[in-house]
């Protein structure tokens, strides 16, 4: 009984974690806003190891026009489940138009995904690339890791603490270290952070 009711936690856990790929027949709608980056992403799991998405990516701090539009697919390669813990691997790809060399041209994505999480500690590592006939637009990564100061029983409000280190080849190209508060209850994440910078940062995820 211990062993399914961990289980079953670790189930309603994902719905609300930053995974591109859901359960089958759910729409998927991820916003990462921050004064230098914004990335808008719908998508819908026609199976639970698969997601096709619209991704809209802004990287030029001071502007509201999108500098990346992207067709994408999302798939699950792997995922390991046990008694208090859950793996995955993403793997991410696509086309569309980029304008960061400063027209606009066809480019592509790929990027891949792994996280690892018990209902109390967490990790995650992203990489990102988009790439036209003018090489490398840009070049994106991040690294989080974060635990629970409390386990809530599954119909309660979860809350995480988050420290995320990412680092982008445009704009200042600097490491930025941001601190997260992660909340979720049912199917709705939401996080609200600030870099050492000062910098403020709002994310927030939605399962239907």
């Amino acid at each position: 009984m211990k062993t399914l009711l961990a289980l079953a936690g670790l189930l309603v856990s994902s719905l609300a974690q930053a995974h591109p790929v859901a359960f089958e027949g759910s729409f998927g709608i991820m916003g990462y806003h921050s004064a230098a980056m914004t990335d808008l992403e719908l998508n819908y799991s026609v199976k639970h190891w698969l997601a096709p998405s619209l991704q809209y990516l802004r990287f030029t701090e001071g502007t509201s026009r999108p500098d990346v539009l992207l067709a994408k697919l999302n798939l699950l390669a792997k995922r390991w489940n046990g008694a208090d813990y859950q793996g995955n691997i993403y793997l991410h790809g696509g086309y569309g138009q980029s304008r960061l060399s400063g027209r606009s041209r066809g480019a592509y994505h790929l990027g891949a995904t792994g996280d690892a999480e018990t209902r109390k500690v967490y990790g995650l590592a992203q990489l990102d690339l988009v790439r036209s006939s003018q090489g490398t637009e840009v070049l994106f990564w991040k690294a989080r890791a974060g635990f629970a100061p409390y386990v809530a029983s599954f119909e309660k409000l979860h809350s995480w603490l988050i420290l995320e280190a990412n680092r982008k080849s445009v704009g200042d190209r600097r490491v930025e270290i941001v601190p997260y508060l992660r909340f979720f209850y049912e199917n709705v994440l939401w996080e609200v952070g600030a870099s050492l910078q000062g910098e403020l940062h709002f994310n927030y995820i939605i399962h239907i």
